[in-house]
């Protein structure tokens, strides 16, 4: 009889990969691989996973300066790999993306995947730390791009072209909606009444995100007597070099605008029960959130910014409204035009839902997972 074949997943941060990639988790024990789990080391929340995942700690999680930690991660990662010796080894994120390339390159032999969640920060600060590091880690991936033993999976369409992969020729690489949301969870929801207009933004609270754009739009709408409300759910991500810090989440929330924010919520279907749209008015960076998806399995219309990842989700008028990237004002213009025209909402959250069920279930993403991974190992 011969040995399983093995997969070994490698992720910086425990409740990231919980809460996001199950679905992948799912796929290799439908193809009976035996799975490895390589994760932050104790000192981490605990993690529920199923019982026949091994879990290898493999040192600390997310650093504010991932590159001036790639030396010491590397060996502690190494040393994991070597343990487990798989087949299929799967990064989620950019950074482990960046470890599992410089290991290949090292001498680190298995069929690599490697999961684009968006390119984040360094692909919108101007920075010259951001733009440094943009540089390292694009050209690292075109590298990785050129091996036949490694596999790409994006959230959007755009994250490869702005890697600068060729686009005249075919890559290995999957365009996956999401990372699969259970649609019996996130139920088709009934609208609450109008007015007021009741708009929640779920999101780590960083500068990405564009939360302060939302705030002042907000701000401006009350002042003018437009009957409006954001509610704000979320922590700040102090491993993210621009995050929002409490106090200033604090301040938001003192206003007498209409604003609240609630911090950390552990039931994200509850929130969308009692409001009208979601808001994602993101500076860019996006794979595609998962707030979002959520949001419009409920049945909530979506307005979001122009940017790779939202908009390939929404198409404006369809699913909801997109907006300007960095623009206040066209998210002022927009918010107030839902107010106007409430009639708009039901519409768009069915849309919204229906997009969803047509590409970004639990189910649908781990079908394709299956498929990628039945493919990877009949390879060479």
């Amino acid at each position: 009889m011969s040995p399983r074949r093995r997969i070994a997943f490698l992720c910086f941060n425990s409740r990231f990969f919980v809460r996001h990639f199950l679905p992948v988790v799912a796929a290799a024990r439908l193809l009976d691989l035996e799975i490895f789990a390589l994760l932050p080391s104790a000192g981490s929340e605990p993690i529920e996973l199923p019982p026949d995942v091994k879990v290898i700690r493999i040192g600390e999680g997310r650093t504010l300066h991932p590159v001036f930690s790639l030396p010491s991660r590397l060996f502690s990662i190494y040393l994991a790999l070597r343990r487990c010796k798989p087949d299929i080894a799967q990064a989620f994120a950019l950074h482990p993306c960046v470890v599992l390339t410089v290991l290949s390159a090292l001498g680190f032999r298995s069929r690599n995947v490697l999961t684009v969640t968006g390119l984040g920060l360094i692909d919108i600060d101007q920075r010259w730390t951001a733009r440094a590091m943009r540089t390292f880690v694009y050209r690292l991936l075109r590298f990785a791009d050129k091996s036949e033993a490694t596999s790409f999976v994006f959230e959007n369409h755009s994250d490869s072209f702005r890697l600068g992969f060729p686009k005249d020729r075919p890559q290995r690489k999957l365009i996956l909606m999401g990372a699969g949301v259970d649609e019996l969870t996130f139920q088709k929801l009934p609208l609450p009444p109008v007015p007021p207009l009741k708009l929640a933004i779920v999101s780590r609270m960083i500068w990405s995100k564009g939360i302060d754009l939302a705030v002042e739009a907000v701000v401006r709408l009350r002042r003018r007597g437009v009957p409006v409300e954001l509610d704000i759910y979320g922590l700040p991500d102090l491993k993210n070099q621009r995050y929002f810090p409490i106090a200033l989440l604090e301040e938001w929330g003192r206003k007498p605008s209409g604003i609240r924010w609630h911090g950390f919520v552990g039931d994200v279907a509850a929130v969308w029960r009692d409001h009208h749209a979601g808001l994602f008015p993101s500076r860019g960076g996006e794979g595609l959130p998962r707030a979002l998806l959520e949001a419009a399995s409920c049945g909530r219309a979506i307005v979001a910014a122009d940017v790779p990842g939202c908009a390939d989700f929404v198409r404006s008028g369809r699913e909801g409204l997109l907006v300007k990237p960095d623009s206040s004002e066209d998210l002022e213009r927009t918010i107030e035009t839902l107010v106007r025209e409430p009639h708009l909402l039901e519409p768009m959250g069915n849309a919204a839902r229906e997009r969803v069920l047509q590409n970004s279930t639990e189910q649908i993403i781990t079908a394709q997972y299956r498929q990628l991974f039945t493919e990877l190992q009949s390879g060479p």
